[in-house]
């Protein structure tokens, strides 16, 4: 079973080509998706103060447990799970390490000025894709997330593909590389 983390900053694409591997035998779990459809208290408290919106990350503890959670469903059948949203700083990277979360990682890298266009420009409207907030959840990237990709590099298998390509072909371009690098052609 391979265990695919998805890294980037916000609107690089990381969910769409997470989605896209679901046709091919893949679990896909969101961070996002998992939090906005939780019954926890703790995390439904989150959501209604708007912490999504505003970029700000819930506990590790409550990460942990929501993660284990949902790779406990993934199938024996499935060829495996890709992560998007989960890992954002060292303490849950070397805990991903440790539990044997991850084998391979993809680093979606991209132009800040595309991210933001990009989140602009979403069909479907996320109440996180706002001016402040998008400022907001990128400021944070670049403080908590940004600054575990050398220990990504160092402890997994990590590619790195450009995600800057737009529109429907940039799609399907990005989508063709993903495969390429995790040998699905």
């Amino acid at each position: 079973m391979e265990k695919l983390l998805f890294i980037g900053p916000p609107g690089c694409g990381k969910g769409t080509q997470a989605k896209l591997l679901e046709k091919l035998g893949f679990v896909h779990f969101s961070s996002g998706d998992l939090i906005r459809s939780s019954k926890d208290p703790e995390v439904m408290d989150y959501v209604k103060s708007n912490g999504y919106v505003k970029g700000t990350y819930l506990r590790d503890e409550t990460i942990y447990t929501m993660l284990n959670k949902a790779i406990s469903t993934v199938p024996q059948t499935s060829r495996g799970y890709a992560l998007d949203g989960f890992v954002r700083n060292l303490p849950q990277a070397i805990d991903a390490k440790e539990r044997e979360l991850i084998d391979k990682v993809i680093y979606f890298k991209i132009k800040e000025k595309t991210s933001i266009e990009r989140r602009i420009n979403r069909k479907e409207g996320r109440t996180d894709d706002v001016p402040d907030s998008m400022k907001s959840r990128l400021e944070i990237y670049k403080k908590e997330v940004l600054p575990i990709i050398p220990y990504l590099k160092k402890n997994f298998k990590f590619y790195e593909i450009d995600a800057n390509p737009n529109g429907e072909e940039g799609i399907r371009k990005i989508h063709d590389e993903v495969k390429k690098v995790l040998k699905l052609d």
